[in-house]
C-alpha cells in the first residue's frame, strides 16, 4: 500500500505505463513509488509538475488522475502569485495601527473666554505637538502645566483618543483675587534656612 508523501500527489495511471514513464523521463518529471498493474498503476508525482505529467499522459493515450495531494503545497503553489493579496492588507493594517501611536490632531474643548491657541501654545511647551509619539507623552504633566501657566483654568484633563488628543478645560467663573497685603503661604523656590521672622498677627509656623 502506498503512503501519502508530502509535496507529492498520489495519482492513478490508466494506460501504457512504460510509455508514460519514458515520456516523464524525457521531460525530467520525477515519478516515484510506481506500482504498476494491468492497464495502469499508482505513482507519486510532485504537485508542481502535475500539470506537465497529465499532459504527458494525454499525449501517450493514457489518463493520469490525482487521488490525493498535499493540500498545503497545492494551496501555496496556487496562491504564490497572489501573495500580495495577503501581504498588502497585513502591511496596510500594520501601518494604520502604528499611525495611531502619533498625535495627528489636537482638540481643545470646554472653553468659554480663553482662546484655544493659548491652550495649545502652553501644551506645546509641555511637549504636546502634532505628530508627537503618544506612548511617551505624559498627559498628567501637560494638564498640570496648563493649570499652572494659565490663570482662570480650574480643571484640565488631557485624553488620548486614538490618534487624536483632547484637552478638556473647565474655566473659573470667579477667579480669586489675591492682594499683596493678603495673608498667604510662602513657598521657597530653593532649599534655604529662615533666620528671622517678624509676625504682626497670628502665630508663625514653619
Amino acid at each position: 500500500m502506498l503512503h501519502w508523501k508530502p509535496g507529492y500527489s498520489l495519482c492513478r495511471l490508466e494506460g501504457d505505463t512504460a510509455a508514460f514513464l519514458n515520456a516523464c523521463a524525457g521531460l525530467d518529471i520525477p515519478v516515484e513509488r510506481m506500482a504498476a498493474g494491468d492497464g495502469g498503476g499508482l505513482c507519486y508525482i510532485p504537485v508542481s509538475r502535475l500539470p506537465a505529467a497529465e499532459e504527458a499522459a494525454r499525449r501517450k493515450g493514457a489518463v493520469l488522475t490525482p487521488i490525493k495531494r498535499d493540500r498545503a503545497t497545492a494551496l501555496l503553489r496556487r496562491y504564490r502569485k497572489r501573495a500580495g493579496l495577503v501581504i498588502w492588507p497585513v502591511f496596510t493594517v500594520g501601518v494604520l495601527l502604528f499611525s495611531q501611536c502619533f498625535a495627528w490632531k489636537i482638540e481643545v474643548t470646554g472653553l468659554e473666554s480663553l482662546s484655544p491657541e493659548l491652550i495649545q501654545s502652553v501644551a506645546a511647551e509641555a511637549g504636546l505637538t502634532t505628530g508627537r509619539f503618544l506612548p511617551t507623552l505624559d498627559t498628567g504633566e501637560v494638564a498640570a502645566r496648563i493649570r499652572e501657566e494659565i490663570p482662570g483654568v480650574a480643571i484640565c484633563a488631557v485624553n488620548k483618543v486614538g490618534a487624536r488628543v483632547e484637552i478638556n478645560i473647565h474655566e473659573m467663573h470667579n477667579p480669586p483675587v489675591v492682594l499683596p497685603t493678603d495673608p498667604c503661604d510662602i513657598v521657597a523656590a530653593e532649599t534655604g534656612k529662615i533666620l528671622y521672622m517678624e509676625v504682626y498677627d497670628g502665630q508663625e509656623r514653619v
